[in-house]
């Protein structure tokens, strides 16, 4: 890790001290405009790390993204959006889950479908490898379905 050079201009020291003293901001962009603000004061990134309590690298990548941005500071500031982690319950999952609760009759005569018993259908029927009860409630909260109810069904009525 080497120490990067930064030279703000005046507006963007004044931009940069603004943010990090008003408004609602989330702390990590406050943090990295305070690092900013350190580094262009001349202090070696890893004491500006050890202030904030933070690794060197946060304070490396601050400001290389700093550099990268050029004249957009705030784009230096803010992070992109993460993608997270695709769902696995997919639309015809959604669609069985549907299905089952809308059915008359539950399994092996019972009177109505439970969460738990929906999700072992759902494994023998190999949709999925495993479901737990709570996901088949998302689903069916989310279709704005209740199996316990007398009148069940996707349409809640």
């Amino acid at each position: 890790m080497r120490n990067e050079i930064v030279k703000l201009t005046p507006a963007q020291r004044q931009f940069l001290t603004i943010y990090s003293s008003t408004g609602v901001r989330s702390a990590r962009a406050i943090r990295r405009a305070q690092t900013l603000l350190l580094a262009d004061q001349g202090m070696l990134q890893k004491d500006i790390a050890a202030q904030f309590g933070c690794h060197p690298v946060t304070v490396s990548e601050t400001i290389r993204r700093y550099h990268e941005c050029g004249d957009n500071i705030e784009a230096a500031l803010t992070e992109k959006p993460r993608p997270g982690q695709p769902s696995k319950i997919t639309p015809e999952i959604e669609a069985q889950i549907t299905a089952m609760a809308c059915e008359q009759e539950g399994p092996h005569g019972r009177g109505r479908w439970n969460l738990r018993l929906m999700g072992k259908r759902l494994v023998e029927l190999e949709f999925v490898e495993n479901i737990s009860p709570e996901t088949v409630r998302q689903v069916l909260k989310k279709v704005s379905s209740n199996p316990g109810r007398k009148s069940n069904g996707a349409s809640g009525k």
